[in-house]
Protein backbone atom coordinates (compact mmCIF):
# COMPACT_ATOMS: atom_id res chain seq x y z
CA UNK A 1 0.00 0.00 0.00
CA UNK A 2 2.73 2.37 0.91
CA UNK A 3 4.89 1.65 -2.46
CA UNK A 4 1.42 2.38 -4.38
CA UNK A 5 1.09 5.43 -2.17
CA UNK A 6 4.91 6.85 -3.60
CA UNK A 7 4.26 5.92 -7.23
CA UNK A 8 0.93 8.43 -6.70
CA UNK A 9 2.97 10.75 -4.95
CA UNK A 10 5.30 10.88 -7.65
CA UNK A 11 3.13 10.59 -10.81
CA UNK A 12 1.28 14.18 -9.08
CA UNK A 13 5.04 15.75 -9.13
CA UNK A 14 5.45 14.83 -12.50
CA UNK A 15 2.19 16.03 -13.55
CA UNK A 16 2.45 18.93 -11.43
CA UNK A 17 6.19 19.84 -13.13
CA UNK A 18 4.41 19.36 -16.41
CA UNK A 19 1.93 21.71 -15.95
CA UNK A 20 4.38 24.81 -14.73
CA UNK A 21 6.98 24.41 -17.56
CA UNK A 22 4.08 24.37 -20.33
CA UNK A 23 2.64 27.27 -18.50
CA UNK A 24 6.30 29.08 -18.51
CA UNK A 25 6.54 28.17 -22.06
CA UNK A 26 3.77 29.73 -23.28
CA UNK A 27 4.06 33.01 -20.84
CA UNK A 28 7.17 33.15 -22.83
CA UNK A 29 6.33 32.56 -26.25
CA UNK A 30 4.01 35.20 -25.38
CA UNK A 31 6.44 37.44 -24.43
CA UNK A 32 8.35 37.14 -27.40
CA UNK A 33 5.56 38.01 -29.67
CA UNK A 34 5.56 41.18 -27.84
CA UNK A 35 9.05 42.07 -28.53
CA UNK A 36 10.31 44.16 -31.30
CA UNK A 37 12.35 42.93 -34.19
CA UNK A 38 15.04 45.16 -33.20
CA UNK A 39 14.82 43.35 -29.31
CA UNK A 40 14.65 39.80 -30.66
CA UNK A 41 17.86 40.24 -32.66
CA UNK A 42 19.55 42.21 -29.77
CA UNK A 43 18.79 39.04 -27.88
CA UNK A 44 19.61 36.89 -30.51
CA UNK A 45 23.32 39.06 -30.60
CA UNK A 46 23.77 38.55 -26.35
CA UNK A 47 22.61 34.46 -26.75
CA UNK A 48 25.11 33.97 -29.20
CA UNK A 49 28.02 35.93 -27.43
CA UNK A 50 27.24 34.18 -24.05
CA UNK A 51 27.58 30.71 -25.56
CA UNK A 52 30.86 32.01 -27.42
CA UNK A 53 32.03 33.08 -23.78
CA UNK A 54 30.94 29.57 -22.70
CA UNK A 55 33.04 27.83 -25.36
CA UNK A 56 30.12 26.90 -26.35
CA UNK A 57 30.22 28.63 -30.08
CA UNK A 58 33.32 29.15 -32.00
CA UNK A 59 31.85 30.70 -35.25
CA UNK A 60 28.87 33.90 -34.67
CA UNK A 61 26.32 33.96 -36.95
CA UNK A 62 26.70 37.26 -38.47
CA UNK A 63 22.85 37.60 -39.88
CA UNK A 64 21.81 39.99 -36.63
CA UNK A 65 25.56 41.67 -36.97
CA UNK A 66 25.85 42.83 -40.60
CA UNK A 67 23.41 44.96 -41.91
CA UNK A 68 22.91 44.30 -45.68
CA UNK A 69 24.21 47.43 -47.82
CA UNK A 70 23.60 48.64 -51.07
CA UNK A 71 26.29 49.95 -53.73
CA UNK A 72 25.15 53.24 -52.93
CA UNK A 73 25.26 53.20 -49.14
CA UNK A 74 28.82 51.20 -48.90
CA UNK A 75 30.71 53.89 -51.29
CA UNK A 76 29.11 56.86 -49.00
CA UNK A 77 29.84 55.43 -45.86
CA UNK A 78 33.42 54.62 -46.87
CA UNK A 79 36.12 57.27 -45.87
CA UNK A 80 39.16 55.44 -47.99
CA UNK A 81 38.81 52.74 -51.12
CA UNK A 82 42.10 50.96 -51.21
CA UNK A 83 43.36 47.91 -53.45
CA UNK A 84 46.12 46.10 -52.13
CA UNK A 85 47.72 43.15 -49.98
CA UNK A 86 47.25 41.70 -46.39
CA UNK A 87 51.14 41.66 -45.25
CA UNK A 88 50.80 39.98 -42.03
CA UNK A 89 48.19 39.55 -38.19
CA UNK A 90 49.46 42.66 -35.87
CA UNK A 91 47.64 41.63 -33.14
CA UNK A 92 44.55 40.04 -31.81
CA UNK A 93 42.22 40.77 -28.58
CA UNK A 94 39.02 40.96 -26.93
CA UNK A 95 36.92 44.01 -25.57
CA UNK A 96 34.79 43.16 -22.74
CA UNK A 97 35.98 39.58 -22.43
CA UNK A 98 34.08 38.07 -24.99
CA UNK A 99 33.93 40.52 -28.19
CA UNK A 100 36.58 39.53 -30.79
CA UNK A 101 39.02 41.59 -32.90
CA UNK A 102 42.05 41.45 -35.29
CA UNK A 103 44.52 44.08 -36.74
CA UNK A 104 46.22 43.60 -39.74
CA UNK A 105 49.04 45.15 -41.97
CA UNK A 106 47.68 46.44 -45.37
CA UNK A 107 50.09 47.08 -47.74
CA UNK A 108 48.54 49.34 -50.16
CA UNK A 109 48.58 49.58 -53.95
CA UNK A 110 46.18 51.96 -54.69
CA UNK A 111 43.91 54.42 -53.32
CA UNK A 112 40.54 54.33 -55.35
CA UNK A 113 39.67 56.70 -52.45
CA UNK A 114 41.12 58.81 -49.84
CA UNK A 115 41.38 62.19 -47.64
CA UNK A 116 44.07 63.97 -46.35
CA UNK A 117 44.56 61.56 -42.99
CA UNK A 118 45.05 58.41 -44.95
CA UNK A 119 48.08 58.30 -47.52
CA UNK A 120 50.57 55.99 -46.46
CA UNK A 121 51.40 52.73 -48.04
CA UNK A 122 50.99 50.57 -44.92
CA UNK A 123 47.78 50.49 -42.81
CA UNK A 124 46.20 49.06 -40.29
CA UNK A 125 43.24 47.78 -40.45
CA UNK A 126 40.69 46.38 -37.87
CA UNK A 127 38.12 43.41 -38.90
CA UNK A 128 35.71 41.67 -36.11
CA UNK A 129 37.20 38.28 -35.03
CA UNK A 130 40.11 36.37 -34.42
CA UNK A 131 41.85 32.92 -34.66
CA UNK A 132 40.31 31.65 -32.04
CA UNK A 133 36.80 33.29 -32.87
CA UNK A 134 35.39 34.00 -36.64
CA UNK A 135 32.35 35.45 -37.86
CA UNK A 136 30.03 33.31 -39.89
CA UNK A 137 29.96 33.86 -43.91
CA UNK A 138 33.11 37.08 -43.25
CA UNK A 139 36.38 34.89 -42.77
CA UNK A 140 39.67 37.03 -41.35
CA UNK A 141 41.93 38.92 -44.08
CA UNK A 142 44.84 36.33 -45.31
CA UNK A 143 48.18 37.70 -45.22
CA UNK A 144 49.91 37.76 -49.13
CA UNK A 145 45.96 37.54 -50.31
CA UNK A 146 44.46 40.70 -52.83
CA UNK A 147 41.82 42.96 -51.47
CA UNK A 148 39.98 45.69 -51.83
CA UNK A 149 38.52 47.50 -48.76
CA UNK A 150 36.32 49.60 -47.94
CA UNK A 151 36.90 51.58 -44.58
CA UNK A 152 35.68 53.45 -42.48
CA UNK A 153 37.74 56.13 -40.02
CA UNK A 154 36.34 55.27 -36.58
CA UNK A 155 37.70 57.44 -33.79
CA UNK A 156 36.84 57.02 -30.22
CA UNK A 157 39.12 58.67 -27.28
CA UNK A 158 42.63 59.15 -28.63
CA UNK A 159 42.25 55.80 -30.73
CA UNK A 160 41.51 56.12 -34.76
CA UNK A 161 40.79 52.52 -36.08
CA UNK A 162 40.09 51.77 -39.85
CA UNK A 163 36.55 49.15 -40.20
CA UNK A 164 35.99 47.40 -43.28
CA UNK A 165 32.29 49.12 -43.83
CA UNK A 166 29.19 46.62 -42.69
CA UNK A 167 31.79 44.12 -42.06
CA UNK A 168 32.08 41.53 -45.12
CA UNK A 169 30.28 44.50 -47.61
CA UNK A 170 32.93 46.05 -47.07
CA UNK A 171 35.70 43.38 -48.34
CA UNK A 172 36.35 41.99 -51.85
CA UNK A 173 38.96 39.69 -52.48
CA UNK A 174 40.90 39.55 -55.82
CA UNK A 175 41.57 36.34 -57.34
CA UNK A 176 42.39 35.33 -60.91
CA UNK A 177 41.70 39.32 -61.70
CA UNK A 178 38.53 38.50 -60.57
CA UNK A 179 36.65 40.22 -57.32
CA UNK A 180 34.44 37.86 -55.03
CA UNK A 181 32.86 38.70 -51.73
CA UNK A 182 31.03 37.30 -48.77
CA UNK A 183 28.41 40.24 -48.42
CA UNK A 184 25.57 41.41 -49.62
CA UNK A 185 26.62 43.00 -53.02
CA UNK A 186 26.73 39.18 -55.12
CA UNK A 187 25.84 40.83 -58.13
CA UNK A 188 29.59 42.38 -58.00
CA UNK A 189 30.80 38.78 -57.80
CA UNK A 190 33.22 37.11 -60.51
CA UNK A 191 33.56 41.34 -62.03
CA UNK A 192 36.52 42.22 -63.74
CA UNK A 193 39.13 43.78 -61.75
CA UNK A 194 40.23 46.35 -64.01
CA UNK A 195 36.39 46.76 -64.45
CA UNK A 196 35.70 47.26 -60.65
CA UNK A 197 38.44 49.64 -60.06
CA UNK A 198 37.37 51.55 -62.74
CA UNK A 199 34.11 51.46 -62.10
CA UNK A 200 34.59 52.25 -58.34
CA UNK A 201 36.58 55.37 -58.89
CA UNK A 202 33.70 56.93 -60.87
CA UNK A 203 30.70 55.99 -57.72
CA UNK A 204 33.25 57.34 -55.15
CA UNK A 205 33.96 60.59 -56.84
CA UNK A 206 30.67 61.22 -56.87
CA UNK A 207 29.98 60.68 -52.89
Amino acid sequence: MKKKSYLIAFSFLICTALLVFNLNMEKGNAGEQDLSEEQLAANKVKELNDRVAAGEEKIIDDSASFPALTEEELYKQSDIIVVGKVKKTVKEYNIHTDIPFSEFEFQVKEYIKSNNEYKDNNLIVTQDGNSEISFDKHPLLESNKDYILFLNVHKEGNETKLIMVGGPNGKFEIENEKVSTYGSLQKLKGKELNQFIKESKVKASKQ
